[in-house]
């Protein structure tokens, strides 16, 4: 085992580990030292020239970890992390392992992301999905929202398990690649220019693909390219194009063309996952809605874009998709804060890795109430979202989030004056407020 990727799941869950409610203070120096010492080992695996693909696993630890507020932590030492695995990704090819394959799906460059060889079949109308290996009552009480993965299989020789470690590792870095994406969107940045986040370098199964298609199935079972992990795969590719054509050079008829093709993908994937009663209340589901729905936000813009409405009027996204995408926000934004209340806290305690996800809500509501004004229901979830950004930047203090959170504070507080609204909460009246008994290291 490569001894990088040891070290990186230490400081991983040592951060984890290490809110004011554990471990606190001395547990997140540890972390940081962890995370250094990572860094170190896998410089040293990289100046001899090594291409395990074990360097891109722990890389991709260490980056997760470097996304969590820790005492280094920096936005920009965080992108550079997500730069290198994208790049030691594309250096290593290990999103080309199935290019023999005559079944992996396969993209063309500048267009939409579609699986080309979905067979015509009578979808079920719920899921016959085989039981997932966490899905047991121990699984549920430690990993109540991740207990659905693909299954392996006990037969699989080291070969067929590296591949597929491979395949699982490429769309793992997608997610984190995405998500980066989703941020720079909603801080009115362009996000890099990451050959992962081109459908077209994708020559790789789906996660649990080879799994699925190995055991026969009924003309009623939901298709291997169609499980919940393969449409949560879909929207990211579907998202992450969309967010490419802008610079892809295409011209207005292409784009139309595009935008209309994506809208038909994003519906197709919807009413596929609409299937999947496994995994309705899983992060996962949770994460291919919601790139759905920013998905469709997108295409609007680029329609009222092409159509000449001018952006500065009226709203940025039509108020429909807006409100849609609100509405389906404000139900998790309810769940978070009933569950931060009801637990004073400790339910956010081990997620610090969450925080840049709920600033990013928080940015994405105000983005929209910038650009019209009578939308306050996007003020009513920014704040709601608040809560669990004051909470994570208390439990685990860290100066680069802190300004963050302080700006968008502000930010929401000007917004919901204007419109006649409650401000915000101070940050200090966090109803989880340290110091909190720690344990000592």
């Amino acid at each position: 085992m490569q001894p990088a990727l040891v070290i990186a799941a230490l400081a991983l869950a040592t951060i984890m580990m290490s809110s004011h409610m554990e471990l606190g203070s001395a547990g997140r120096e540890r972390a940081r030292n962890l995370g250094e010492y990572a860094n170190s080992l896998l410089q040293a695996a990289l100046n001899d020239s090594s291409t395990d693909p074990a360097l891109a696993q722990a890389f991709l630890v260490l980056t997760l970890f470097e996304l969590c507020p820790h005492p280094g932590h920096s936005p920009q030492r965080a992108n550079d992390h997500v730069l290198f695995l994208d790049r030691l990704i594309r250096s290593q090819q290990l999103t080309f392992v199935d290019a023999d394959d005559p079944e992996v799906s396969r993209f063309a460059p500048k267009a939409v992301p579609i699986v080309q060889d979905r067979r015509m079949y009578d979808p079920p109308k719920k899921c016959s999905c085989p039981r997932s290996p966490l899905d047991d009552p121990v699984a549920h009480a430690l990993l109540p929202s991740w207990a659905s993965v693909p299954p392996w299989e006990p037969s699989w020789n080291p070969a067929e398990v590296e591949k597929e470690e491979c395949r699982r590792l490429c769309w793992s870095a997608l997610s984190i690649i995405s998500c980066q994406s989703v941020t720079s969107s909603a801080f009115d940045k362009d996000p890099p220019d990451f050959f992962l986040s081109d459908p077209a370098n994708f020559t790789i199964l789906f996660p649990g693909e080879v799994s699925l298609r190995a055991h026969p199935m009924d003309d009623a079972a939901v298709l291997p390219k169609e499980s919940v992990w393969a449409l949560h795969c879909r929207s990211m590719l579907l998202w992450n194009s969309c967010i490419r054509q802008k610079n892809e050079g295409l011209g207005e008829k292409e784009k139309a063309e595009f935008a209309i093709e994506a809208w038909r993908e994003s519906q197709a994937i919807q009413d596929s996952l609409e299937i999947h009663v496994c995994s309705s209340n899983t992060v996962l589901s949770h994460s291919c809605r919601e790139y759905l729905y920013n998905t469709r936000m997108y295409i609007t813009t680029e329609f009222r874009r092409l159509q000449g409405v001018d952006q500065s009027v009226g709203g940025l996204n039509s108020q429909r998709h807006a409100g849609d995408w609100l509405a389906y926000q404000r139900t998790v934004a309810k769940r978070v804060q009933s569950s931060v209340f009801e637990s004073s806290g400790r339910s956010l305690a081990r997620h610090p890795l969450q925080l840049g996800w709920f600033t990013t809500q928080v940015s994405i509501c105000l983005h929209l109430w910038d650009h019209d004004r009578s939308m306050t229901e996007a003020l009513e979830v920014a704040k709601m979202f608040l809560l669990p950004v004051d909470t994570l930047t208390t439990m685990f203090p860290c100066q680069a989030m802190e300004m963050i959170r302080d700006r968008l504070h502000e930010h929401l507080t000007k917004a919901c004056m204007y419109s006649g609204l409650t401000a915000p909460a101070p940050p200090s009246t966090s109803p989880i407020q340290p110091p909190y008994h720690s344990i000592h290291m």
